[in-house]
Parts: C-alpha cells; structure tokens; sequence
C-alpha cells in the first residue's frame, strides 16, 4: 500500500536560461512506498566476461515510457526552498523505464554499460547534510547514468549529491560491463554498500541485504534445513532468485538471457508489471510486460545519443511491430509525458493510494518542473499545462 501524503510545499527554482525555467512545484514531504506491499526482485548473473542484471517491477501501476537520454544535456535536481540544487551535465547517454515522467526512471542502462535499479525498502533512512547538494531519489538514479562508468565510479562517489527523499523509501542494485555488481542502502541516515566478497549473492528484494543473507542461512543449500518456499514474501523471493543464481551455469549468451528470464518468472507475483533484463556486453536491453510476453528489446548499440537533440521515448503499450523498440521511438512528446502522468496518477486514485486532491497537485508539480527542462523547446512552448 502506498503511504499516504500528509503536506505539500511549494517549491520555486529559477534561472536565467529558458531550459532551466522550473515553474512551481507542489511536492510530498512524506514518501511512497513503491510496490505494494514492498514488492520487486532484482538481481545479476555471470555471463561469460561480463554479467546480465535482471529485475521485476511489482505493484498495481504498469504504464511508463522507454526513453533515450541524450549526452551534453544539462540538468537541474529537483529540491524543495533552502536546499542546494545538484548541476549537471550527462556524460553518457542511457536508454531508462519512466513512470513519473522525463528525468524520473526507475531503472535504466548508461552507453557505458552501467545499470542502476531501484527497488522499495521501508526503513531507508537517507543522510541529511544541508552543506551538499541535493537530488530526489529517482533522480539519483537518471545522475548515476548521466555521470558514471562503473560500479566503482558510482560508490566512490556517493557522498555528493545527497538523496532527499520526496515520493520513495528505496535501495539500489547496480551492475556494470566488468561483471561487478553492489547493493547500496541508506539505513539510519548512514550509506551502506555490499560489493565483492560482500556481496556473496548479487541479488535483492524488499529487506536490508543484511537481514536477506542472515536469514539465507537457514535454507537448504545455504547451511540450513529450512525448505525453498514459493511464496511471495520478500525473502522467499530473495531465496529463490539465490537458488537459482547458485545453480546456473554459462554455455552461451542466449541460454543466459533465457535463463536470467526464468528467474524473473520463478520470483514474478500477479501485479508484476515488467520483467527486464539488461545485457551490458551485447548493449541490449530485454522486456516483457504483464499481457504481453512477446520479448522486446531496445539496441543501445543503434541508439543516437547525440547532443542537442531531444530525447526519444516510446510508451510501453504502444504496439510496436518490431521487436527491435529502436525502430519505434519517437521525439519526446510533452503531450505524452502528460499522459502518462494522467494515467499513473488515475490509477493511484482508482486503487484508493492517494486522494484525488493529491493526485493533481503533485501530478501538477510534476509536469510544471518537466515543462521547465523540455529539450530543445523555446519558453513560449511552455503554456499548455492542464
């Protein structure tokens, strides 16, 4: 169940330039869990020299964009009054999966090979150091792509900006080329990061990795007794998903692929919406959606990340005849962000998630900042916003 909100703010940042005009904001100052009932698996499998990474997305919302992120775009985080606000250029360009919209992913895959995922985790508890700059959650995860090569590049540089929580309690998975994978969780108002021999199973659910690998000592084939349950609890999941890993071994890239799939199928629940797998050798990015099983894929390899072009994005419903979603991107559509917000949050009013006031002052706020960092887009563009 999604927690409900109890207050906005208004949130004005401003610039000289017509790209980072960011009109009022109305935000949550409390958070949203993601996935019902804390849901989602992800996870990374060894393939040849390298790695896939794979993860289901797992709540009551299915809809979202596939977008293609450019290099040289600047960037503006989005912070509430009295907060330093994170400024960037992308270094990399990165194909991500969007529900809230341009700059929000809940996952994706830099030019580079590097993968970040999040997944719902209760407890997080994000550090508070108002002398750094800041940057929402899911945003954190578009700066990761935008900035980084590698897993290391990633950890090293942790400290700056600072996640400030605004819609999501969330820890993070992260994969790159090398075959080097990390689960990063902020508990306490402290980080924590498990990588290397850390990392005894690069896999990761809805509790704190801690408590997964403690608790995978009891099962069968981990130095317990306890049987492999089918359920589809958080740590069940995660036992599973370890089983799986443990028992998988490398022929070729194909048999990889479909194995990685076979995992997410074994860990999927009846509100799992999409199943993603990400290949950072081969530069291919899988997906199956809940209702349609025909697997698609994005080639990075053919993507144009080029500089001074507007994104590219492809709403996940569309009916693309190919398999091969490069050849069914569009240029990034203000309209179709507006949709999509418009359905997800219809939806969390219909599911009795949020209440119809809240859903369209934060849908507002949402698309108000995103009409601010259109690409390529003259201000007077900007009057649309119903």
């Amino acid at each position: 169940m999604l927690n409900k909100p109890v207050s906005y703010f208004v949130n004005w940042i401003s610039a000289k330039s017509c790209f980072m005009q960011v009109l009022p904001l109305l935000l949550l100052t409390h958070f949203i869990a993601l996935a019902g009932d804390g849901a989602c698996t992800a996870f990374s499998l060894r393939a040849n020299n390298s790695l896939l990474a794979g993860k289901n997305l797992d709540w009551l919302v299915g809809e979202g964009i596939v977008v293609v992120n450019k290099r040289g775009a600047p960037k503006l985080s989005f912070v509430p009054p009295g907060e330093k606000a994170a400024r960037w250029t992308s270094k990399y360009g990165s194909v991500t999966f969007n529900q809230f919209g341009i700059e929000f992913p809940l996952g994706g895959m830099n030019e580079a090979g590097l993968v970040v995922e999040e997944l719902s985790y209760w407890p997080s508890g994000y550090p508070r150091n108002q002398d750094r700059e800041q940057i929402n959650e899911l945003q954190w995860i578009q700066y990761q792509l935008d900035n980084y090569r590698t897993v290391e590049e990633v950890i090293s540089n942790l400290s700056n900006p600072e996640i400030r929580r605004y819609l999501f309690a969330l820890h993070y998975f992260i994969a790159d080329r090398s075959g080097r994978s990390a689960v990063i969780e902020f508990i306490s108002g402290g980080t924590r990061v498990y990588s290397g021999g850390d990392l005894p199973v690069p896999a990761l659910s809805n509790n704190s990795y801690e408590n997964s690998i403690e608790d995978l000592s009891r099962y069968e084939g981990f130095g317990g007794e306890l049987e492999i349950r089918n359920g589809p609890g958080s740590q069940e999941r995660f036992v599973r998903a370890a089983w799986l890993l443990k028992q998988f071994v490398y022929t070729d890239q194909k048999a990889a692929v479909n194995y990685a799939f076979r995992i997410l199928e074994n860990v999927r629940q009846a509100d799992t919406q999409w199943s993603i797998v990400y290949d950072p050798e081969e530069m291919h990015i899988y997906l199956v959606t809940l209702g349609n099983d025909i697997r698609r894929y994005v080639d990075l390899n053919a993507a144009d990340f080029s500089e001074n072009k507007a994104a590219a994005i492809l709403n996940i419903f569309r009916r693309c005849e190919s398999r091969v979603f490069n050849e069914c991107f569009e240029e990034f559509s203000a309209g179709e962000n507006r949709a999509l917000l418009q359905s997800v949050f219809e939806k969390l009013v219909r599911g009795g998630e949020l209440e119809r006031g809240e859903a369209d002052s934060l849908k507002t706020g949402l698309l108000e900042y995103q009409m601010g960092i259109l690409p390529a887009k003259p201000c007077k563009d900007k009057i649309d916003r119903k």
